[in-house]
């Protein structure tokens, strides 16, 4: 009996992995097509620009290139298509749809609202960065961005997935 459930769950990873590994071809296709992201990464660069001057955080934008400058020099930090957080939405998105689920609508709200907070946290994310590199030095930049936030919103994406997978999942099963 123990042997079979072990089994059972197993094979329900496996199907969840094989769906995930299907899904991110889709991903794959979008970063094969190089969509043009320039009114989505402007869009971006002038919602951090806003955030920053509320704070009181005056950094030069130009474009969708802010600059910062200290005692150890200049620092130009521009807001890149992957910038505009594409891949943590698509990667949150195949997460969900390899979930398994009985009803698929169940699943559209919820994503919607996930969606809605990765972008909005993609946002503080870069005018948190922005504005740390600001306020205690640019040497401290890379160390935010790449290791601090991106980090985050990963585990970001993975709890909200997991919140979804209990709602969808342990939930809907009871």
């Amino acid at each position: 009996m123990f042997y079979k459930l072990d089994q059972k769950k197993l094979y329900s990873v496996f199907i969840f992995l094989a769906k995930f590994f299907a899904l991110s071809f889709v991903l794959h296709f979008f970063v094969w097509l190089n969509l043009d992201m320039s009114v989505f990464q402007r869009f971006i660069a002038k919602s951090v620009y806003f955030i920053l001057n509320l704070f009181d955080l005056h950094i030069d934008l130009i474009g969708t290139a802010f600059i910062l400058k200290d005692q150890t020099g200049v620092l130009i930090a521009e807001i890149t298509r992957d910038c505009v957080a594409w891949k943590s939405i698509l990667a949150f998105v195949c997460l969900i749809f390899a979930t398994d689920s009985k009803n698929i609508k169940s699943k559209i709200k919820p994503m919607f609202i996930g969606i809605l907070i990765i972008f909005f946290a993609n946002i503080f994310r870069l005018a948190t960065t922005l504005g740390f590199s600001k306020i205690y030095g640019i040497i401290y930049f890379d160390f935010i961005h790449n290791i601090l936030w991106q980090g985050a919103m990963v585990i970001l994406i993975i709890l909200l997935w997991h919140q979804l997978y209990l709602k969808l999942f342990v939930f809907e099963n009871k």
